[in-house]
């Protein structure tokens, strides 16, 4: 039986500070990204001087804009800010805000819950490509086609049906072909999501920072040995990598396994996999003898081919 393990918890109470207090001090007449670039002293960004002045003004410059952008989400989220003007995502403090500042107690928060997943990252970054080629082709600018907190708003609801996208204010306004369209990929995220229940989370880790690493050097035609060794890892730590990239459809692995195990090795293998009950490689290991990175590759070509992305 795998043991269940307790949720990470996050103090986020000096970052909500930071955000309340700056959304009291601006009074409602910046959107959500200034807010962001406020705090985080990006001063390139703001459109008013006298904005450095403000008290909050680069306290979390040692943060990310997506941290900070998590913090604001989760306030919104748990009613501590409430969405002003729903296009523009101008904030305004609730009661239970201004209470929150009067208090010390930390706020603890679930991590994966908190912040933003991969499938969020993924849909965001798709949904700029979209609204990109859509000004193109209507000679606009991007935020005249949806704007930022619009983006954000569908990235954060990931709405299933039309009647939940249009619900979202300012979504509703867009061409039924571009909603469609974002639908459609949504559905498709949907179900890459239930795929990478069934991998155990194959498809999360390979969007992490390690993966791409390991995939850049990969696809560089680094040797698995050299790859291990720049980046210290253990080999056999370095295809759990690969198999995780291969699965999530951002490598394929099949002509370089080809390229790496004889016919004879990679027949006899695959054979097994295609045949064997389970899918487990110390059962694999036990009927055939071979080292364990080899049946993984083994087992690896002998499923079912994946496109890559």
């Amino acid at each position: 039986m795998s043991q269940t393990t307790e949720p990470q918890m996050i103090n986020i109470r000096p970052y909500a500070e930071s955000l309340i207090k700056t959304v009291l001090l601006l009074d409602r007449a910046y959107g959500f990204s200034y807010l962001v670039n406020l705090v985080r002293g990006d001063a390139d960004f703001l459109k008013q001087p006298g904005h450095q002045q403000i008290e909050t003004f680069g306290s979390m410059s040692e943060e990310s804009f997506g941290l900070i952008q998590d913090v604001g989400w989760y306030l919104i989220r748990a009613g501590y800010l409430t969405v002003a003007n729903k296009l523009y995502g101008t904030l305004s403090v609730t009661m239970k805000g201004e209470e929150f500042l009067q208090e010390t107690a930390p706020l603890l928060v679930e991590k994966e819950e908190f912040r933003m997943q991969w499938y969020h990252l993924v849909l965001s970054g798709e949904l700029r490509e979209l609204r990109r080629q859509e000004a193109a082709t209507q000679q606009k600018e991007p935020y005249e086609v949806f704007t930022n907190f619009v983006l954000m708003q569908i990235v954060r609801n990931m709405p299933a049906e039309e009647s939940a996208f249009q619900r979202i204010y300012g979504a509703e306004k867009m061409p039924r072909d571009l909603q469609g369209k974002i639908l459609d990929r949504i559905s498709e995220i949907s179900r890459e999501m239930a795929r990478d229940e069934e991998l155990y989370g194959a498809i999360a880790k390979a969007h992490s920072p390690g993966h791409k690493k390991i995939r850049e050097m990969f696809e560089a035609g680094i040797e698995v040995e050299e790859i291990a060794r720049r980046q210290n890892l253990k080999v056999n730590t370095v295809y759990n990598y690969l198999e995780n990239l291969h699965l999530a459809r951002m490598i394929d692995l099949k002509p370089w396994i080809e390229n790496h195990l004889d016919n004879k090795t990679l027949h006899r293998g695959t054979d097994y996999f295609k045949q064997a009950r389970t899918s487990r490689l110390t059962d694999a290991h036990d009927v055939l003898g071979l080292d364990y990175s080899t049946l993984r590759l083994c087992r690896l070509y002998a499923s079912k081919p994946e496109p890559v992305s």
